[in-house]
């Protein structure tokens, strides 16, 4: 078992000690991320940190960001585990869905602020709006 992971942000390793105390580096390209003892799943990407907080239909990832002594969690999504990740902002997400004419209308309609807030099971504005649109083109509405 695994007791600690080491890694820093434009070091490209990875480093992990298990329970004895043994170190073994990874080079940080070679990581997709880990799981931790609380069930928590981080995935390293671009040599940063992401928590995944929703798997479907999109996948929205967490991270803490700070300047100074101010910290704010910045949120970003991606198409799946293994994909790419990207700024969850509408400008961004115009850019991402630019082919997806019901996206676009939702993004035009919803604040900002929608996008990362959760409802009542947990799942986030975006991926709300996704599962919908997806839901549309696959009933053919």
């Amino acid at each position: 078992m695994i007791r600690t992971i080491r890694h820093r942000h434009h070091y490209p390793q990875v480093i992990t000690i298990d329970e004895a105390g043994h170190k073994q580096r990874f080079s940080a390209d070679s990581v997709w991320g880990y799981k931790t003892s609380d069930g928590e799943t981080y995935r390293l990407y671009d040599d940063t940190e992401y928590q995944v907080v929703q798997r479907k239909p999109l996948v929205i990832y967490q991270t803490e960001e700070w300047i100074g002594d101010s910290r704010w969690e910045a949120y970003y999504f991606g198409f799946s585990m293994d994909g790419a990740i990207y700024d969850l902002n509408k400008r961004t997400c115009r850019q991402v869905f630019q082919q997806n004419d019901c996206m676009l209308e939702l993004l035009n309609q919803l604040p900002n602020r929608q996008l990362t807030n959760t409802d009542g099971h947990g799942s986030y504005g975006l991926a709300n709006a996704y599962a919908y649109c997806q839901g549309k083109t696959l009933s053919g509405r």
